[in-house]
């Protein structure tokens, strides 16, 4: 099948780019696939954070603000004659390109929701809720299948569009290039980070404030009390960082929390994730994580809150806990009972039996293109 994909690729950072690139590489295993990744995706001035890209961009064709830009892509994608043209959906500042092109293009149109509605909090949510909702609904309701990327999302998209066709696309593990434990231990990772032989937690990604964080550290004095645990909150902040730092002084955690306020790349990822025994993710909303992906990559355990697709990967007691959101006594509850029944050995196994549900197959594939 000739298919187009409309998402940003390498050298782009972050979960969507990932999560493209790894469909971009499975669907082309049996189909003829083009890419259309992104010339610029967000102007300077309205992207939080420090840089977009890993390096210099030199693949990408669409500019998200150049109305001349997309006739022109149209046309290239129209002449290679493409049966489904797939849109990866979350965000609405995508909304003029993808409704433009969504007219232009030929072909059976699909959208893969990486959020059905855009993360947005406090009060621009409050502002702008409204306005991204309708913007939302009018994009989506020109598809003909609508790919849900979690259950709660399918339901979701279900009730918002009860005649459309919508599936289901569990996504598999993040395979990229550098992600591999192949170069560490678990000792020697530790060993890299300084924390032989203490308990280690990971908080992981981009810290905006659905993602919890506060919860996490103000859980961090009664784990504290019951182990010599450190936490590593890793990657860049999105939010006023001094809010954290001024939290984890007055909570007296400066020897056990460690921040590393930068984007990770692949290349770093592994001693992180082979160091840490549990991934903490305390996000108060979700649709899913790329976070979880990398974390079967390595066997990692998880502590998630119970919401959005988290529950489609953990099963609680096998490979980690399932938590209510916005909740420091649940979180160090249940990391007390991990440490204090040695849990690491019985949970790694359980990720490594569940890794099978993330590989890819032919059922993830006709989710994908609604087949």
């Amino acid at each position: 099948m000739r298919i187009a994909l409309i998402g940003p690729l390498n050298p782009f950072r972050g979960g969507i780019a990932h999560s493209n690139e790894m469909l971009l590489r499975n669907l082309s295993k049996t189909n003829e696939v083009d890419a259309i990744s992104f010339r610029r995706l967000y102007p300077k001035i309205l992207y939080p954070g420090k840089f977009q890209a890993e390096g210099k961009n030199n693949a990408g064709i669409l500019d998200s603000i150049s109305p001349l830009n997309w006739l022109g892509v149209a046309k290239k994608i129209n002449s290679k004659k493409p049966e489904t043209i797939i849109f990866q959906w979350w965000t609405t500042f995508l909304f003029p390109p993808y409704f433009f092109l969504s007219f232009l293009l030929k072909g059976k149109k699909a959208a893969i929701c990486q959020n059905v509605f855009p993360h947005e909090e406090g009060l621009l949510k409050k502002i702008t809720g409204f306005f991204h909702s309708i913007l939302t609904k009018v994009f989506l309701s020109r598809m003909d299948v609508l790919v849900a990327m979690s259950q709660s999302d399918k339901k979701m998209l279900e009730r918002l569009f009860p005649k459309k066709k919508v599936t289901l696309y569990l996504e598999p593990m993040y395979e990229l290039e550098g992600i591999s434990g192949a170069k560490f231990s678990r000792e020697s990772a530790k060993n890299e980070l300084g924390v032989t032989g203490r308990n280690v937690l990971l908080f992981f990604g981009f810290v905006r404030e659905y993602k919890g964080l506060r919860y996490l550290v103000e859980a961090m004095p009664e784990i504290v009390k019951k182990s010599d645990a450190k936490l590593f909150i890793v990657g860049e902040f999105w939010e006023p960082r001094q809010k954290y730092e001024e939290l984890i002084h007055n909570l007296g955690l400066g020897n056990n929390v460690h921040i590393v306020d930068r984007y990770v790349g692949n290349d770093e990822v592994p001693k992180f994730f082979l160091a840490a025994d549990l991934l903490v993710l305390p996000y108060t909303a979700i649709s899913e994580s790329g976070v979880i992906r990398m974390a079967f990559n390595f066997n990692t355990p998880i502590l998630s809150t119970n919401v959005g697709g988290n529950p489609d990967h953990i099963e609680d007691g096998v490979n980690g806990f399932l938590v209510e959101p916005k909740s420091a006594s649940q979180i160090s509850e249940r990391t007390n009972e991990f440490f204090s029944k040695k849990l690491f050995k019985k949970m790694a196994l359980g990720m490594q039996a569940k890794r099978k549900e993330l590989e890819w197959s032919k059922g993830k594939e006709k989710a994908v293109l609604g087949i």
